[in-house]
C-alpha cells in the first residue's frame, strides 16, 4: 500500500462510511424510480462538500455543489413530472461528439487545474481537476 493510500485509509471516519452508504442508497432508490432517492442524495452531497473541503478537494467540493443542486433539481421535476408516455430516445454519439466532449474536458481539467494550483492550497490539485472536469461532462451527458 503507498504512503497516501495510508494516510487516506487511516483518516477514514464514520462521516465518510455515511456518504457512501448515502450514495448507494441514492442509486439504488432511483434504479428503483423511488422518489426518496432524492433525499439520499441532498445528504450524501452535503457531507461529501464537507469531506471534500476539509480535505482541500476544492474542484471535488465545486462538484459536490454541482450535485447538491441537482439533487434539489431532480426531486423537483420527479415531484412534478406531466402524465403521458414519454418515450425515451437512446442514441449513440458520433466520433465528432466524443471527440468535442473529450477536447473539453481536457480543457476543463486544464482550467480547474490551473486555478487550483495557482490560487489554492489543494492537496491533489490535477487529480482533483480531472475527476471533477469529466464528472461535470458525464452529468451533462445524463441530462
Amino acid at each position: 500500500m503507498s504512503e497516501l493510500a495510508a494516510i487516506a485509509f487511516q483518516q477514514t471516519s464514520w462521516l465518510e462510511v455515511l456518504a457512501v452508504v448515502f450514495s448507494i442508497s441514492y442509486v439504488v432508490l432511483a434504479a428503483y424510480e423511488n422518489n426518496w432517492c432524492w433525499p439520499a442524495a441532498v445528504v450524501s452531497a452535503l457531507l461529501y462538500i464537507y469531506i471534500c473541503f476539509t480535505a482541500k478537494l476544492y474542484s471535488e467540493t465545486g462538484l459536490m455543489i454541482f450535485y447538491l443542486i441537482m439533487a434539489f433539481y431532480g426531486w423537483w421535476q420527479w415531484k412534478n413530472k406531466k402524465t403521458g408516455n414519454h418515450e425515451l430516445k437512446i442514441s449513440v454519439l458520433d466520433r465528432k461528439t466524443h471527440l468535442i466532449l473529450l477536447a473539453s474536458g481536457i480543457a476543463i481539467t486544464f482550467l480547474f487545474y490551473f486555478v487550483m494550483k495557482n490560487y489554492t492550497r489543494a492537496v491533489l490539485p490535477l487529480e482533483d481537476a480531472i475527476v471533477t472536469a469529466f464528472s461535470l461532462i458525464a452529468t451533462f451527458m445524463v441530462t
